[in-house]
């Protein structure tokens, strides 16, 4: 993984493009977690595809990168029994249905699930 890394930063140093290692904090939390959680993984079975929370974290050192730490990125407010978008700053928000009975949120560092 590292070998690769480094081809694609040295690929991007050469191209003049943007470049953000993810393999590098994402290898340190794990390591650091799996101290105390044996189990625990950013990554899903293979060990190399981020899972659910990985994505997050990915999406969080992208933001970081892009200069948006400690800023609002979005907001969002929804009457689901309405499905009526009452805020969407920074965003879009269409095509709200109300078909389920349950409502999955993604929250750090698990998603929740509301019924």
């Amino acid at each position: 993984m590292k070998k690769i890394v480094e081809f694609q930063r040295q690929s991007a140093i050469k191209n003049n493009w943007q470049f953000i290692d993810f393999n590098e904090p994402m290898t340190t939390i794990n390591q650091k977690m799996q101290q105390e959680f044996p189990s625990f993984t950013l990554c899903g079975n293979d060990r190399i595809h981020p899972d659910n929370d990985g994505h997050m974290v990915m999406a969080y050192l992208f933001l970081k990168e892009q200069g948006f730490a400690g800023k609002e990125v979005a907001d969002v407010e929804i009457n689901a029994s309405q499905s009526k978008v009452i805020k969407a700053v920074n965003c879009e928000i269409s095509s709200i249905k109300n078909q389920v009975k349950s409502l999955v949120l993604i929250t750090w560092p698990t998603p929740c699930l509301i019924r």
